[in-house]
């Protein structure tokens, strides 16, 4: 089976290719400045409403977290977006109230992982956090983003915690736009004291000794419920090292109320997510690469979809990370029926 059938004509595919490549080239800024704006920290919220100390006050439900809604006006005479949108604040379990009858929801089932380390060197005991983020090219080892002072090749780390003392060696480190990340080397091995028996692999290690690595823009160290509470509810592929946040307000109940179709894809949001823009060009930006998994099933169910007519496809991404893996999906198909009428083994 072609990755996506809808892309079977070829000459349609080319002209739509070529069009919204110029469209992109043709329109907006490139300046990372901007795309600047003024966020104030007070609306930054620290904790999630779900915990009984939040700042919003008691412990609510996920979905008691505000939504803004964009309405869309019926001024088409105005070509100003602001002129055109109205906006107003509700609670995020009317989203059920705003979705097409019969919506197909696609949405990033993966799970974020304990990847954050806190370290010391050896000798001087000088504090270093790693953030795990995939594995390295030399075998056993793994790229980290490293922050630290003076963490140079040939560092020697260490931590103990829940029975493990954890060792690492910094092999490589990055250059120019690379210097935040450096391969790592890691070895382990148990203690005497609240020994939980020897770990097979590293990610059982990250496991008991990582913690859940949150956002910059999170004021505060990780706690032990954030395991619980950074994850979507229908999370179930572990990998990420930052959740899908478009999808944390959505609760089991809610989701059986909608009433919609969901189907799941998975791609384990990277380090890029860490890496601010610099000032210049946004196409100077260098991305980081992830990884995304698609079933076969859930490429038969959105293939199907695709077929719907305009009016009742209703197909709604849930988040960036759904949209990146969709839009790459994309990209497979449309190389697959550019190499002909059907998609090389590789793509079926």
């Amino acid at each position: 089976m072609a990755v996506m059938r809808a892309l079977v004509r070829r000459s349609s595919v080319v002209r739509l290719a070529r069009e919204t490549t110029l469209r992109y080239l043709s329109t907006g800024s490139s300046a990372s400045e901007d795309y600047a704006y003024h966020l104030p920290e007070r609306l930054v919220a620290q904790q999630p409403v779900t915990w009984p100390d939040s700042a919003a006050g008691p412990a609510a439900s996920r979905d008691a977290s505000r939504l803004l809604c964009v309405d869309i006006g019926g001024r088409e005479e105005s070509n100003s977006v602001e002129a055109q949108a109205s906006l107003r604040q509700c609670q995020f379990k009317k989203i059920k109230d705003f979705l097409p009858k019969g919506s197909f929801l696609v949405a990033n089932d993966t799970k974020v992982v304990r990847a954050r380390l806190q370290m010391r060197k050896k000798g001087s005991g000088g504090a270093v956090e790693l953030l795990v983020v995939g594995e390295g090219a030399a075998e056993g080892s793994w790229v980290c983003m490293v922050k630290g002072r003076n963490i140079r090749e040939g560092a020697e780390l260490e931590c103990e915690s829940s029975g493990i003392a954890l060792s690492a060696t910094v092999a490589r480190r990055g250059a120019g736009e690379d210097g935040k990340f450096a391969e790592v080397n890691f070895s382990w091995r148990t203690t005497q004291r609240g020994s939980t028996g020897q770990p097979q692999s590293f990610g059982h290690v990250l496991e008991l000794v990582g913690s859940i690595p949150l956002p910059p823009y999170m004021r505060r160290q990780a706690e032990e419920r954030d395991y619980a509470s950074y994850q979507t509810v229908y999370g179930s592929q572990p990998g990420s090292v930052a959740a899908p946040t478009a999808g944390l307000h959505f609760t089991e109940d809610l989701l059986n109320e909608m009433k919609v179709r969901m189907e799941k894809v998975t791609l384990h949001v990277g380090a890029g997510t860490f890496v601010p823009l610099r000032p210049g060009s946004v196409r100077d930006h260098r991305m980081h690469t992830e990884t995304f998994s698609v079933t076969e099933d859930a490429l038969r169910s959105l293939c199907e979809r695709l077929e719907y007519p305009d009016s009742e496809r209703n197909l709604i991404a849930v988040g960036t990370t759904t949209v990146r893996t969709l839009e790459t999906l994309y990209f497979l198909g449309l190389r697959a029926a550019l190499m002909g009428d059907g998609a090389p083994a590789e793509f079926r």
